[in-house]
């Protein structure tokens, strides 16, 4: 699978009840953090999408993903998530919140990474007051590298929202 480039593939799925739960955890299979990634979908209720329903997602540990459910209170909520473990690949990832105090560019210092070898996969939520987030999904023009060392976030892309939060994963592959 991929070349070999596929170490393990870790598929299931995970709910956070209607009005009981604002997260939940899932026990995984042992990975190394550093060469793995997350990727998921959701859904509520009778699977609708709505741009108020927003949930995040991260490896926390070798062996657990937390999701939350950071937005509004819309019904249960349906995850189906992947853990990828990659051969020949190095991930890094983190967070990143911006206030509605700042308009500047926002550069984050990563560990150098050859360019043309790497993916950024950012996810990204807003909100326009500050009281609650709604999902924008996996957006690449929001986050980009500028160099083998900065991950650039533009905050032109959110000039109607003064709050956002964006979690990125950075693969480089050998």
């Amino acid at each position: 699978m991929l070349g070999g480039a596929l170490k393990s593939l870790q598929i299931g799925t995970a709910v956070i009840n209607q009005d009981t739960q604002y997260s939940v955890d899932v026990a995984i299979s042992s990975v190394d953090l550093s060469k793995s990634i997350l990727l998921f979908s959701y859904r509520y209720n009778n699977g609708l999408y709505d741009i108020n329903v927003c949930v995040g997602g991260n490896l926390t540990s070798p062996t657990n993903i937390h999701f939350e459910r950071v937005s509004y209170s819309y019904g249960t909520i349906y995850i189906q998530w992947y853990v990828l473990e990659l051969n020949g690949a190095t991930v890094q990832r983190g967070q990143y919140y911006k206030d509605p105090d700042t308009t500047a560019n926002i550069n984050i210092a990563i560990s150098s990474v050859d360019t043309s070898k790497t993916i950024v996969l950012p996810l990204s939520w807003r909100t326009s007051d500050g009281s609650g987030w709604r999902g924008l999904g996996m957006d690449i023009s929001r986050a980009y590298l500028t160099s083998p060392t900065n991950l650039f976030i533009d905050p032109d892309r959110f000039a109607t929202s003064p709050w956002y939060r964006i979690e990125w994963q950075i693969v480089t592959f050998n």
